[in-house]
């Protein structure tokens, strides 16, 4: 791999970090609001469910994040 395409793969690793920790972020604020709005079901529903569809963003991004690291030689 040239120095060049080396860089751009190391940008492309801070992007996927960022997200990674973005999606971390939003999943944490689906669990608070899912706890204020207890008292109404559908609410709780809606907040466990967008709660879930992060984690699963999340831990897509996660592998492909080793994936990339691994193909850099970082890991």
């Amino acid at each position: 791999m040239n120095e060049r395409s080396r860089q751009k793969m190391a940008t492309l690793l801070k992007i996927f970090k960022f997200a990674v920790r973005e999606e971390n972020k939003t999943q944490k604020l689906y669990s608070k609001l899912k706890n204020k709005y207890q008292n109404d079901p559908e609410c709780v529903t809606l907040f466990t469910w967008l709660c879930n569809e992060e984690s699963k963003h999340e831990d897509k991004l996660r592998e492909k994040y080793v994936e990339l690291k691994k193909e850099l030689g970082l890991e």
